[in-house]
């Protein structure tokens, strides 16, 4: 998406950081995160605004 529109956007490395794009396991096999969720910095991000909002 482009990201110099007025109304912003999404360049492609806050798409990337946003969920996660594989599932990464510890050698034991058990799941760290798995493809799809939040990271957890972004949604702390998504909490910030949406209390300044």
């Amino acid at each position: 998406m482009n990201d110099t529109d007025e109304d912003g956007g999404y360049n492609h490395f806050e798409l990337r950081n946003h969920a996660r794009a594989y599932t990464l396991k510890r050698s034991d096999g058990s799941i760290i995160f798995s493809k799809g969720d939040k990271n957890p910095a972004m949604g702390r991000a998504e909490g910030w605004i949406n209390t300044e909002l």
